[in-house]
Order: C-alpha cells, then structure tokens, then sequence
C-alpha cells in the first residue's frame, strides 16, 4: 500500500496549534529554579554574615560602655568633672565608631558630652546604635554600691551596612557567573538528553495524527523516552491494521451499497411494473365486471320471469338449472371482486345507521329460493333485546351474512338452515352482537379445521366439484369481520352439521320506547299498500324488459328512460314513486342525471328515492353514486327478490 496513503479522518485532526516550544520553556524553568536557588543562598549568606557582625558590634560596643563605665567611677566619686570631659573627648576621638559620648547623674543631669559632628552629620538614625551602662561605686564584699551615674555611647554600625552591601555585590557577581555556566550546561544537556528526543517524538506524533501511519514513531534512547516511541509505534501499527480493516469494510460497503442502489432501483422499477400491473388488473376488473354484469342481469332476471309462467316440469328444470348457474356465476364474480379488494386494500368500513332486521331479511331473502329449491327449511331468529337501530358497515355486515348462509345452505341437503341474532355484550356503551348460522349439512372433517378461512382451499376437493364454489367465501368474510372489529369462529363435524359465528361490536341507536319482539322464522315479503310509477333509466333494452317484467310482477307501473337527459325531462313532467338509475349511459350518465335531479330540487323543493342499479361494483363505485345524490346503491346482476326488497323500503315510506 502506498506509504502516503492517509485515513479519511486524517484532514479532520489538522487543526490550527498554539503552542510554544517545550525545549525553551524547560531551560527557563530549570534556569529560574536554579536562580532561585543562588538567591535563596546568597540571601542567607548574606543574613549570616549580617547576624554575626551585629553581634561582633554588639559585642564591642557592650565591652566598651562597661570599661568606660569603670573607668569614670573615680572621676564621679572625686567630682573631677574636667577630668570627664577630657575622658569622654578622648574616647569619642581614639574611637572613629564612637559618634557621641554622654554621662549624666542619676537625676538626669549632664556631667560631660561630646560628639564626633563630622561623623554623626553622616549617619542616619539607623546607623546609630546606642549603648549604655550604669557607673556604680564600689560595694563591700563584691557587691554593689550605690548608683552614681550612667554613660552613654552611639556607636556607628555603618560598617554593617558597608558589609552588607559588598557582600551582595560579590554573591551577585558569583552567582550571575555561576547561573550563567550552569545554565549553559544545563541547556546543553537538556537539549541533548530531553529536549531533542521530545522534539523528535512531537514530530513524529504530529505526522502520525496527520494520518501518516506508515512512518515508524523510533527513538535511540534506552529510557522513558524510548519506551513512550515504543508505545506510540505500537499505536502506530494498529492503527495500521484498523485503518486496513476499515478501508475493506468500507470498499465491501461501497460494493454492498452499490448493490443495495441497483437493487432499490430494480425494485422501484419493479413496485412501478406492479402498481401498473395493479392499475391494469383494477380496470380489467373493472371493465370485466361491468360488461358480465350486465349480460349476467338480463339472464338472472328472464330466468326468474320464465319461472313464473306456466312450465312442464323439463322446462321448469331447465330453466331452474339456467338461474342456479347464473347465481352461481354471479357469486364467483362478487367473490373475485370482494377477495381482489381485500388484497388491495382498498375494502374500508363505512359506518352509518343501519337495520339489523332488514340486513337480515335481505341476506336470507337472497338466499331463499336456493333454500326452497333443495327443500330445506331456512328460518330467522333475532332475540328481542337486539337493537334495531345500529351503527355499522350494513353492506359488509350483509356480506358475510350472505357467504354463511350461503354456504349453509349449499352444504346442507336436507333438514334445515337456522340464523340466530342475539346480544353477546354490552359495556361501556357499546354493544356486540352474536351472529350464528346453523345447518345440518355434511359438516367439516377435523383435518380440515386448519384451512377452512384459507383463500382458494376448501374440505375436500370433492366438496368443491359436487357443491361449486372458489373457496373464497371464508377467507373474505374472516377479512371483513375482522375489519368491523369482530371475531369469527365456528364448530364443525364431519356428518354433524356445522355452526359459524361471528361477533360484531356497533353502537345502539335504536330509541329505547322502539317494541321489539323476536322475528318471525321466515322472511317476510313487503308488498306496497299502494302502487306508484317507478322510473328506469337504463339504456340496455335486455335489462328495460327485464326489470319492466319484475316490477310489473310485483304491482309496480313502469316507465323507461333510456339515459339521463330524456329521464331529466321525464321527472320534469311526472311525479315517480323512486328512480332505478344506470350509471354508464350515453347522452348523460347516471351520475350528472342525478346531480341535476338534485339541483333543482333544491330550489323547487321535493325529494324522489334514486337507487343506483349498476353493473359498476369495484371499490369507491358505491360511494362515488352516494355522493353524486343517489339514496341506495344495488349491483347487477340482482333477482327479483333483491330488487324488491331495496326498493320497497323507499315505496313503503311514501305510501
């Protein structure tokens, strides 16, 4: 590896330094110190010296102020005061540290004085010392007589001062001479034995903090010094060996990110092909659902039309065999549907006030001519504290409903098929509703308890090609309870029957003086009290003459509109019990036919039922038609009896 190679990092450790250099500093510290040593001696040296001559001129000056004391006895005691004075003269002048001389009397009176003028005028009163003694007449027996005076001398000590000085000035010589070679010897070998290997050792630290980790950190002293270069190259080679390691990892990244990118834009190309893909699928959907609808309305309806006439018994066959296969067909496509939207996401719950009983009703209902051609009872049972007033999804509600009794009653093939609805909960305002379907069909094997909810699979493929079906029921009502908040179960033997559950938390909104009393065990048919015209605007003529015929069989008058713009001017001329309307028409579709509709309204005042009857079933198409105006939403292909029921509601309420 190339030796100038340096970390990532390294750029980022060069920063400004303020520093001095450490060789100086140490040679003025240990110059200053040693400075400090030679004043500390020299001061004391010079204080000794001080001391000891002090006591010499104490000493002196002591001894003589008690000669000259002994020498005055005899003066005093005679009165000889010439003599005195000539003995204090001759003392000041034989004496050239003698300032002055002084003897006074006891009372304080001066006998003799004299002063060495010429030397007191050039001394300072702190270079006078005064001395003094008492002159005393000779006692008996060596003691003492009685006082007769006392002697006093000022005696110079300049020479103390004089000493002082010289000495100061010698010691500075000496110790400037001194300081000055032992600083010179001192740098020298601090510079060769410290001072050096430490700039060495700065230097190559601040390479190696540069990031130069291929230069060795060596130092030829066998000391601290060295060991501390040991220590450093050691750092030295495993930062070597951790900045190798790390600029593999970093490579490996580099590769593994590189990777990641061309994964993450494979998989972005990818998500855009699926949702395209996805796109795609919903149109087809879309357009397929709504181009087999159609078709499939015409057949389902002519096949409940044909069952009404007068037919031999093969006729009757061949026409029950034409509408059981159309209902089948129809429930393949809207489990297709319900299942594609449950894997897309796009199934939501709409909550809003529903019928509890009328949800039933019209899910049994649907089912009631299949019950009535196998010849197995279907009954209905509500408890009579279930509310009827509820908060909830009605439609996903009346889905499941539909694939569990559905189910019940293609597996069951004789006995009967029993809904129950009762109240499982009630707390915290809420309450939770127990749904249950019992049949005494062929139940389920234990070994297939495991798979029943899962989507495509059902208890045995026999069941699926003696009974039809995609096994799509299950899985798509396990989804939508479970979206409603709820839980789904059941209980099942083979031979035995079978009973599905589920539980539904929704809000009671039912006023609490509404009666209610248990439902009777069959659905029961509405039959408006008074008929009134019913409009339908549809632009498909196989679908005008079946729901003409429907209607017509159920006492209802009929008028046709064959798109949104001629039934605008119909509803202009003529009042309509409830309007059947298309969505995908031409001239005007169903959805500006009916914002129209409710524009003027809104200003004329009046409200007429509109009921989308549409092959348009994928998600959103409900709610797009309830928020264009319409009151109630059926998908083609719908029977007889499903019509009906949607539309009695809105005829019952305006009779």
């Amino acid at each position: 590896m190339n030796s100038t190679a340096r970390p990532p990092e390294a750029d980022e450790l060069e920063l400004p330094r303020r520093y001095h250099r450490l060789g100086p500093r140490l040679v003025l510290s240990t110059m200053l110190v040693l400075a400090l040593g030679l004043m500390a001696t020299s001061a004391h040296t010079i204080w000794t010296e001080r001391s000891s001559l002090a006591e010499q001129i104490d000493a002196r000056g002591g001894s003589l102020v008690n000669l000259a004391s002994t020498a005055c006895i005899e003066s005093l005691l005679g009165g000889d005061y010439p003599l005195l004075e000539t003995f204090v003269q001759e003392l000041a002048r034989t004496h050239d540290d003698v300032l002055y001389a002084r003897i006074e009397k006891p009372d304080g009176q001066v006998v003799s004085e004299t002063v060495n003028t010429a030397q007191r005028r050039r001394h300072t009163t702190e270079e006078i010392q005064q001395y003094q003694a008492e002159i005393r007449a000779p006692g008996s027996d060596g003691a003492q007589g009685p006082l007769l005076g006392r002697i006093t001398l000022g005696i110079s000590t300049r020479s103390l001062s004089d000493l002082e000085s010289s000495r100061s000035r010698e010691l500075l010589i000496q110790g400037l001479a001194s300081f000055a070679v032992l600083g010179l010897t001192l740098s020298f070998f601090l510079r060769r034995a410290v001072v050096g290997p430490i700039t060495r050792l700065d230097e190559l630290a601040s390479a190696l903090g540069r990031g130069e980790l291929d230069q060795p950190i060596v130092l030829e002293n066998d000391d601290e010094l060295g060991r501390l270069a040991d220590t450093l190259d050691g750092m030295r080679k495993s930062l070597r060996r951790s900045y190798d390691e790390l600029q593999e990892r970093h490579d490996e990244l580099k590769r593994v990110a590189a990777i990641r990118d061309r994964a993450l834009s494979d998989l972005e190309r990818a998500l855009a092909r699926a949702h395209e893909a996805s796109e795609a699928k919903t149109a087809f959907l879309a357009t397929m659902s709504h181009e087999i609808r159609t078709p499939m309305n015409g057949v389902i309806s002519s096949a409940g039309l044909l069952l009404d006439t007068g037919l031999d018994a093969e006729q009757r066959e061949f026409a029950e065999t034409i509408r059981s296969s159309t209902e089948s067909l129809r429930m393949l496509v809207d489990e297709v549907l319900d299942f594609s939207k449950l894997e897309s996401g796009q199934a939501v719950a709409t909550l809003a006030q529903a019928d509890i009983e009328t949800i039933v009703r019209d899910a049994t209902a649907t089912l009631l001519p299949q019950a009535r051609a196998k010849r197995i009872a279907l009954h209905v049972l509500l408890d009579a504290d279930v509310p009827r007033q509820v908060r909830t999804d009605g439609l996903h509600l009346r889905r499941v409903l539909v694939n569990l009794v559905g189910n019940a009653v293609k597996f069951t093939d004789e006995g009967e098929v029993v809904v129950k609805v009762g109240v499982d909960d009630r707390s915290d305002g809420r309450t939770t509703l127990r749904f249950a379907v019992l049949d005494t069909g062929i139940g389920v094997p234990k070994a297939a308890h495991a798979q029943l909810f899962v989507p495509f699979t059902q208890a045995d493929a026999s069941f699926s090609r003696r009974h039809g079906g995609t096994g799509l029921g299950l899985a798509i009502s396990k989804r939508l309870v479970e979206m409603l908040g709820g839980t789904i179960g059941f209980q099942s033997e083979a031979g035995s029957g079978s009973l599905f559950w589920f539980t539904l938390p929704v809000e009671d909104l039912t006023p609490p003086t509404d009666p209610r009393g248990a439902l009777p065990d069959e659905p029961l048919e509405r039959v408006p009290s008074r008929v009134r015209t019913i409009l339908v605007v549809e632009d498909n003529p196989v679908n005008q003459r079946m729901a003409l015929h429907m209607l017509k069989k159920r006492g209802y008058d009929v008028e046709l509109a064959e798109n949104g713009q001629v039934a605008l001017d119909k509803l202009s001329q003529t009042d309509y019990a409830l309007v059947l309307m298309d969505c995908s028409m031409p001239v005007m579709d169903g959805f500006e036919a009916t914002r129209r509709i409710r524009d003027v309204e809104r200003q004329r005042g009046g409200h007429v039922p509109i009921v989308a009857l549409t092959a348009n079933a994928m998600p959103g198409d409900r709610e797009r038609c309830l928020a264009a105006g319409m009151d109630e939403y059926l998908a083609k292909p719908v029977t007889a009896e499903e019509l009906h029921s949607k539309i009695a509601g809105f005829t019952r309420a305006s009779v």
